[in-house]
């Protein structure tokens, strides 16, 4: 089975949640190639369900899991709309003093402290807790490992 069709099977069946993309991702996203070109697995999702994107437009997530490729929570916009969704959700980086900024209070964080711990303590595989938390397994090893979210008690800094 070839990444679109894998892609077109995820998303045939109408969901409420985060249908999470199980392949490659790069930069947080999910990547699939199509004709030998990588592409954004969102998008492509976007284009089997919803059809081409106009350009100049993204097709950006309602709910901010870069992994998602449920075309029901994305929509088209242009990077001036991305950018208001980000500031109307307070996952913006506040202008001010460079203060350096720990798990949830980081504007990109999709994790919160009590699922980190979670995670540290779950005994599935790396790619099944990936893809139950929306985030890519390089993440949960180094979450398990105490590089990340080592503010936490009990991690070693």
């Amino acid at each position: 089975m070839t990444g679109y069709e894998r892609l077109k099977a995820l998303i045939a069946s109408p969901s409420d949640g985060c249908i999470i993309w199980p392949g490659h991702s790069v930069g947080g996203y999910g990547r699939i190639k199509i004709a030998g070109r990588p592409r954004r697995a969102h998008r492509v999702a976007w284009e089997c369900l919803k059809g081409a994107i106009p350009d100049g437009l993204l097709v950006c997530h309602k709910c901010d899991v870069p992994l998602c490729v449920n075309p029901a929570h994305m929509f088209l916009g242009t990077a001036a709309d991305n950018l208001a969704d980000m500031y109307a959700k307070g996952r913006q980086i506040t202008p001010g003093p460079k203060v350096p900024r720990k798990g949830e209070g980081c504007a990109a964080a999709v994790l919160t402290a009590p699922q980190v711990d979670l995670i540290r303590g779950d005994g599935r595989s790396q790619r099944e807790i990936a893809r139950a938390y929306g985030i890519s397994k390089s993440q949960v090893g180094r979450i398990k490992r105490g590089e990340h979210w080592r503010h936490l008690q009990g991690v070693p800094a």
